[in-house]
């Protein structure tokens, strides 16, 4: 068979997303199967927890690599990032089906994304603030590799001034005291950048 291994987050705080693309993974897998394969090699498809963290990521696909497993695919920006040189020195493949950082994936390397990246979704929604004449922008991020990427990106393409920048930890379900230091600004528009 074809062996694959997701690496997704079935626990943390990214565990709805990762449930979702198993979901997804498991419905393509059947799919080939029952359609004779490819090449009239079955796809054999695994799981391992990331946990939502590189640290837990890392231990999975080296538990793999163990098992000579030579294709992957995972999501979120921390946990590709954390796996791509080790795939790379294996040279085995890692495919990225929800990571936005800008930072993954570099040519003639084993790592490839299917998902979009931070700058086309920033440009996108600064370029909607920028049609609209907004001058003011208070932007509200996620202190991790994605909101990071998205908020550099919004700095990059927003034409207004952004008046206040803040950032809150991936675990926070608490961000008053964020949001009244925006507020204090009086910006236009709030970019809030989560996975929530």
């Amino acid at each position: 068979p074809i062996r694959i291994t997701g690496i997704y987050q079935l626990t943390g705080s990214g565990a709805a997303y990762g449930e979702l693309a198993i979901r997804g993974a498991r419905l393509a897998t059947e799919e080939i199967n029952r359609n004779g394969g490819v090449k009239g090699r079955m796809i054999e498809f695994t799981v391992e927890d990331s946990k939502s963290n590189a640290k837990d990521a890392v231990s999975a696909l080296q538990k793999q690599i163990a098992e000579r497993v030579k294709i992957y695919i995972s999501q979120q920006s921390g946990i590709v990032l954390a796996l791509a040189p080790i795939v790379n020195e294996q040279e085995a493949i890692l495919i990225d089906t929800g990571a936005t950082t800008l930072l993954y994936t570099t040519p003639n390397d084993f790592t490839f994304r299917t998902s979009y990246n931070a700058g086309t979704l920033a440009k996108q929604t600064a370029a909607r603030l920028n049609e609209k004449g907004v001058q003011r922008v208070g932007l509200l991020y996620m202190n991790d590799e994605y909101g990071q990427g998205m908020a550099g990106k919004y700095k990059e393409s927003l034409a207004g001034t952004i008046v206040a920048e803040e950032t809150f930890l991936p675990k926070s379900t608490d961000m008053k005291t964020q949001l009244l230091k925006v507020a204090r600004t009086k910006p236009e528009a709030v970019v809030y950048v989560s996975l929530a």
